[in-house]
This record gives C-alpha cells, structure tokens and sequence, in this order.
C-alpha cells in the first residue's frame, strides 16, 4: 500500500488493507457517480469498473466533478475523465472503464464487490438492483 494513500486508521488496523482488496462499480459518472470517482480513490480503493456511455456536455458540466470547458469542447466521455480523476489520485489504480450502458457490460460488474448504480431513472436503478 502506498504510504500516502494510508489514512483509515479510523476504520480500524486492517482497513487500509481491506479497501484495497475490494473492487467497485461505478455505473453513471456524472452527478453523485463522479463525487465517488473522487471520494472512494482517497479512501484507499484501488480497483474500479467504472461504466457510462455518454460524454460531458454543457447542460451536465456542473454536476460533473472534474469535468472541464476543455473535455466539454472535446466531447470528453465520461468515463475517461473518471479515469482522469481517479489517476490523479491514485496513478496505480486498476481501472476497467467501459463507455456503453451497464446492461452490455454486466460481467465485467458481476466481479465487484460493491456496486454504486448512480443511474438517472427509477427504471434503469430498479434493472441495476
């Protein structure tokens, strides 16, 4: 484990251990999903599926956190800037990003230990549990 990366001791001795034994899924990258690409990464979590099919824009800039103009003129997709964030905190992360919607990608999810279905309808939250 990174010494950096070491601050859980609030969790308890073995936590830093345990997050980083864990891996997580990330379904929707915009509004709470992009504040967990760049929470969980400082916790200690080092292993992501991170799943969005769409790319930053105007209209969502503002819920997006760590999009910037730039990525918007780009036509950034959303799931290169989680990767983006989740690199600059942790460059050793393991990341399997996947820019297509989660129901084409549900093997790469079965193997996470937690899923965060950050999703935009009741429908889509409702299919993911």
């Amino acid at each position: 484990m990174d010494p950096r990366l070491a601050s859980q001791s609030f969790l308890g001795p073995e936590s830093d251990t345990i997050l980083a034994a864990i891996e997580v899924g990330i379904v929707g990258l915009c509004g709470g999903g992009s504040h967990l690409v760049h929470q969980l990464p400082h916790l200690g979590i080092t292993k992501f599926v991170i799943v969005d099919p769409d790319i930053i824009e105007t209209r969502n800039r503002n819920r997006l956190l760590g999009g910037t103009p730039a990525d918007v003129e780009a036509a950034s997709a959303k799931t290169a800037i989680a990767e983006r964030v989740i690199r600059s905190i942790n460059p050793n992360a393991r990341i399997t990003a996947r820019r297509s919607c989660w129901q084409e990608v549900i093997e790469s999810l079965r193997r996470c230990d937690v899923i965060f279905g950050c999703v935009d309808s009741y429908r889509e939250r409702r299919e993911l549990e």
